[in-house]
C-alpha cells in the first residue's frame, strides 16, 4: 500500500508539470524554428525558454503560448512549495 504524503503529492504534480512544460516547449520551438515568418534570431532564440512563448506566439501558436506560460507558473509555484 502506498502511503499518499505530502512530499508523494508534491513530487507527482512536479513531475507531472514538468513533464507537460517540456512537450509544450519542444513544440513551440519546432513550430517557431518552421515559421518562415520569423526573423532568424526570434527563431534561433526559440530554444531559449524565455523567448520560446514569445517566438511561439509570434509564429501563431497562441493556445499553446499560453499554456506554456501557465504551466511554467504553476511549476514555480509548486517548486517553492519543497
Amino acid at each position: 500500500m502506498i502511503s499518499w504524503n505530502r512530499d508523494t503529492a508534491l513530487f507527482i504534480a512536479l513531475t507531472i508539470s514538468a513533464a507537460v512544460w517540456l512537450v509544450l516547449h519542444l513544440a513551440l520551438t519546432l513550430e517557431a524554428a518552421r515559421a518562415r515568418a520569423l526573423p532568424g534570431w526570434l527563431r534561433f532564440g526559440a530554444w531559449l525558454p524565455p523567448l520560446t512563448p514569445v517566438a511561439g506566439y509570434a509564429s501563431g501558436a497562441r493556445v499553446r503560448s499560453t499554456l506554456w506560460c501557465i504551466v511554467a507558473v504553476a511549476y514555480l509555484v509548486l517548486r517553492t512549495q519543497i
